[in-house]
C-alpha cells in the first residue's frame, strides 16, 4: 500500500457521495498509514449557524506539491473535540495539475458590472477556483480592473451568490455583439469556496 503526503494543518476538501451537493473544507490532523486518517470536523454550512455534518462515503482531494491527490474514504467515527476519524484509502490517484486548471462550462449567470443600472445576462464559459471566462451578448464599455459580481448556480446544485470579480482583459466582438471577460475572483472566501470544490471535483472525474 502507498503511503499517502500528509502534511498536519494542509487543507482537504471532502465531497459527499450520497449526497453530491454536501461537500466540505477540512484540515489534516494526522494519520497512521494502512488505518486512518484524522481530520477536522468536516460539515456543510448553510450559513453562519445552521450546518450538516458529513457522514457515509466521501471523495477526498488535496493539493501536495503541484499534484492533485484524491481517493475515496468512509467517516469511522466522530471523535470529539473537533475531530473526525475517516477511513485510510487502499489506493488513490495523483494527477500533476495546474492549480487553477480552467474547466469548460456552459452555464447562465448574472453580471453586476460597475457601470450597469442592473444584472446582466452572461454565460460562463469556463471557470477555475481563481476566475472565469464571461460573454455578455451586448458590447458594454468595460476597463480593466473593473469590479464586477456575479450570480449563478454550479453543476453540482451550489449557487454562488454575489461573488465579487475584477475584469483582467476582455475583448469586444462587434459581428457578434457581444464582450467577453476574463475575470479574477476577489471573495467572499464562502463564495470562493463553493467554486474551488466544484472545481476540485471536476478535476477528479476528468471533466
Amino acid at each position: 500500500m502507498k503511503k499517502l503526503p500528509i502534511d498536519p494543518g494542509a487543507e482537504i476538501t471532502l465531497n459527499s457521495l450520497e449526497q453530491k451537493a454536501l461537500k466540505a473544507t477540512s484540515r489534516f490532523v494526522g494519520a497512521r498509514h494502512g488505518d486512518f486518517i484524522i481530520v477536522e470536523d468536516p460539515a456543510f454550512h448553510l450559513n453562519d449557524r445552521l450546518y450538516v455534518p458529513l457522514t457515509g462515503e466521501l471523495l477526498c482531494c488535496y493539493f501536495h506539491e503541484g499534484s492533485l491527490y484524491a481517493f475515496h474514504s468512509t467517516i469511522v467515527k466522530r471523535l470529539g473535540e473537533g475531530l473526525t476519524l475517516i477511513s485510510y484509502p487502499d489506493e488513490f490517484r495523483v494527477e500533476k495539475v495546474r492549480r487553477h486548471q480552467r474547466i469548460r462550462v456552459n452555464i447562465d449567470a448574472r453580471c453586476f458590472l460597475e457601470n450597469s443600472e442592473g444584472p446582466v445576462s452572461a454565460t460562463l464559459l469556463d471557470i477555475s477556483e481563481g476566475g472565469c471566462r464571461l460573454m455578455i451578448p451586448i458590447l458594454t464599455h468595460v476597463d480593466n480592473d473593473m469590479p464586477c459580481r456575479l450570480d449563478f448556480d454550479l453543476p453540482d446544485d451550489q449557487y454562488v451568490q454575489g461573488i465579487r470579480a475584477g475584469i483582467c482583459s476582455f475583448e469586444h466582438f462587434h459581428l457578434k455583439k457581444a464582450t467577453e471577460l476574463r475575470l479574477k475572483f476577489l471573495g467572499p472566501p464562502e463564495q470562493m469556496e463553493k467554486v474551488a470544490s466544484f472545481c476540485r471535483f471536476c478535476m477528479f472525474f476528468r471533466v
